[in-house]
């Protein structure tokens, strides 16, 4: 079963389909150790143990199972985007554009960040713009009529 995006979220997620290579340019570093996965419009993601995926192009929907048949809150990722997976069986997710995806290792990405510190640096900027517009999506759904939260 696959989850629909919001309306509100559908335009945002047209516009930051695609960004300036220049501004992923810190991300090429790991592209020798990725595994480069390319995703059709609503193509399921596999979740591995102990990875990381970076979007590259496209728009991912992930959700996180609080419990067993209980999901939790959906995320959108965009270019740039870096997602964990620590436990595969907890993370499901798919492709709400067509998407490339670069899976690699988490301690590849960390080893990676310690050998640059331009790419150091994008990590951690990214992982904090993230955050804020989950924070931000979350604080907008809380305000939605339960029914439309539903």
């Amino acid at each position: 079963m696959h989850r629909v995006l919001p309306q509100s979220i559908k335009p945002q997620a047209a516009t930051m389909q695609t960004l300036p290579t220049a501004q992923l340019a810190p991300l090429e570093a790991l592209k020798s150790v990725a595994q480069i996965q390319h995703l059709r419009r609503r193509q399921r993601i596999l979740a591995s143990p102990n990875s990381a995926l970076i979007v590259h192009s496209g728009v991912i929907a992930m959700e996180t199972m609080l419990q067993p048949s209980v999901p939790g809150p959906l995320d959108i990722a965009y270019p740039g985007d870096i997602l964990f997976l620590p436990h595969a069986e907890q993370a499901s997710g798919f492709a709400a554009a067509p998407a490339e995806v670069w899976r690699l290792k988490c301690c590849d990405l960390a080893n990676a960040q310690s050998r640059d510190p331009a790419l150091a640096e994008f990590v951690i900027r990214q992982l904090s713009a993230q955050r804020q517009r989950a924070q931000l999506r979350r604080a907008v759904i809380s305000e939605l009529p339960i029914d439309e939260r539903l």
